[in-house]
């Protein structure tokens, strides 16, 4: 017998291509999406229209689609939700990079000081 997956497929799809909407310089189309993702386009038009309802894609006039103005209720969400330096944290430790906190700001020199 297989083993279960304790995730959800059509989430992570969903969340994939959110994130392929995210990182695209130009709108993508179903048709991209569905091919990219792996899912018929059938599949991938019921997945888009249900994101659209919730607006977190919106459509484009040329036929493709772009984030909706949700997430940017639900990334305000997190600033509020979360302590600014735990999530600075989190960040250096996913990229590797450390971030420029205020409080690192403050010791720039003259103009580029936060206040």
């Amino acid at each position: 017998m297989a083993k279960r997956s304790p995730h959800i497929a059509s989430v992570s799809r969903a969340f994939t291509v959110v994130t392929m909407i995210a990182d695209s310089p130009a709108p993508l189309s179903a048709k991209d999406l569905a091919a990219a993702v792996g899912t018929p386009l059938p599949t991938m038009y019921h997945m888009i229209n249900t994101l659209l309802a919730e607006n977190v894609l919106l459509r484009t006039g040329i036929g493709g689609y772009r984030l909706g103005p949700r997430l940017g209720g639900l990334s305000g969400a997190l600033s509020i939700s979360e302590p600014t330096s735990r999530i600075v944290r989190q960040q250096d430790d996913v990229i590797g990079v450390p971030t420029r906190t205020a409080e690192s700001a403050r010791q720039l020199p003259g103009s580029l000081r936060c206040p």
